[in-house]
């Protein structure tokens, strides 16, 4: 008895399914494989700061998440305090690892500011968590908006965003004289001699005064015997006898 022969169509429609579910079983395990991921092992972050944590999960393929950031006498600010997961655990690609990140001590050092000038002390406070105080000037030997001496001192300890006081320098005070006496002088040589000292001349106002030369120099300010310095300003009066004086 010949054996029936199964119809091409149905083979064809068998072989189809077949390949159908072949490909879905496929497509499956390919799903399940990406979705499971490659498993890699947790570099030890603790202590090290934020930019090799980076680099070092971004090799590894996994990223960095800051869960929290506090303050921690022990940790250096921006340096990892703890981490999750720990050191050691596998996680898959793609994922987080979260830190908590040192703001630094609540405490810090005072920085040493004599010398600097004023730019180089705001960095140095503020790499501490300081800030500049009162600001106060004198002449010194220093070289003008170098700082001259500090409040706290250096090396004391004082909390973050505290104030530090600074005496800054002007530089070396101008060089005083004693006022010389120019009553009686005429303008022109008073004049003369109080450039010599390098005063400035503000102010010549005339009056009339009978029996005296005109132009002659009948009051100052600064009266005679007082200190003064370069660039200070002395006022005249003098005779006038013949019009208007002339400088």
């Amino acid at each position: 008895m010949m054996k029936k022969q199964t119809p091409p169509w149905v083979r064809i429609v068998i072989i189809s399914a077949g390949l159908l579910l072949l490909g879905v079983s496929s497509a499956l395990i390919t799903m399940r494989l990406v979705i499971k991921g490659k498993e890699v092992k947790v570099p030890n972050l603790v202590g090290k700061d934020i930019v090799y944590a980076l680099e070092t999960l971004n090799e590894l393929g996994l990223g960095l998440k800051i869960a929290d950031q506090e303050f921690n006498y022990f940790t250096a600010e921006n340096h990892i305090i703890s981490q999750k997961p720990d050191s050691g655990s596998f996680i898959k690609q793609r994922r987080d690892v979260k830190v908590v990140l040192s703001k630094g001590s609540l405490t810090v050092w005072v920085p040493s500011l004599e010398g600097d000038p004023l730019s180089l002390a705001q960095i140095k406070l503020k790499q501490q968590g300081l800030k500049i105080g009162q600001l106060a000037k004198i002449h010194h030997n220093l070289a003008a908006g170098k700082v001259v001496a500090q409040y706290p001192p250096a090396n004391s300890k004082r909390a973050r965003g505290d104030q530090i006081n600074l005496l800054l320098s002007q530089g070396d005070p101008a060089p005083s004289y004693i006022m010389p006496d120019l009553i009686g002088m005429q303008l022109s040589a008073a004049t003369i001699q109080a450039k010599g000292l390098g005063l400035e001349m503000a102010q010549v106002t005339a009056e009339a005064y009978p029996g005296v030369l005109s132009e002659t120099v009948i009051h100052q300010s600064p009266k005679s015997g007082y200190m003064v310095s370069e660039g200070q300003r002395v006022e005249l009066v003098i005779s006038e006898n013949n019009g208007q004086p002339q400088i």
